[in-house]
């Protein structure tokens, strides 16, 4: 400690440089900063998640409970419950291994309601459908209560009792 006080270590001890003259103004700058994030990596941004989109088709409450009452007159055929019960025995009445199954069902049974309400006849089309339904199910009652009928249809025996 001594060496450095005798060496004037110190910053208030240091000799000071001769000050230097003082440095120009800055020039204006006339060309554009470098952008942080290129043109090309704008185009290869990843797409907004499907519900923020406004690409999505918006129903009607009426148009939502046609459909609901159109479902369950579809899936209510005998054709339709035969193919769904031999689904469910081919999946040996596991809820998962079902829903899996009957996907393509859906989409077949449902094609006229989706080219009927403007939605793609794709697998899309008819998450498209449904997420526009659920849109309704919280704020009116029906809606849900309909929906769930849909299902009930649907899953027959493989669907959980209430309470369980």
């Amino acid at each position: 400690m001594q060496q450095s006080l005798e060496r004037q270590f110190f910053s208030d001890q240091r000799p000071k440089p001769e000050s230097a003259p003082p440095s120009p103004p800055p020039l204006e700058q006339t060309v554009d900063a470098p952008r942080l994030v290129s043109r090309q990596s704008e185009s290869r941004q990843a797409a907004l998640p499907p519900a923020s989109t406004d690409r999505q088709r918006r129903l009607s409450l009426t148009e939502v409970r046609e459909i609901q009452v159109q479902q369950q007159a579809l899936f209510s055929e005998a054709t339709v419950q035969a193919r769904l019960n031999e689904m469910r025995l081919a999946a040996d009445f596991e809820e998962v291994r079902f829903l899996h199954r009957v996907q393509p069902l859906k989409l077949e049974v449902q094609l006229p309601l989706l080219k009927r309400y403007g939605f793609a006849e794709t697998p899309q089309g008819m998450r498209d459908m449904e997420r526009a339904v659920a849109a309704y199910m919280a704020d009116q009652p029906d809606v849900g209560q309909a929906a769930k009928q849909v299902a009930l249809l649907v899953m027959g025996d493989i669907w959980p009792e209430e309470g369980d």
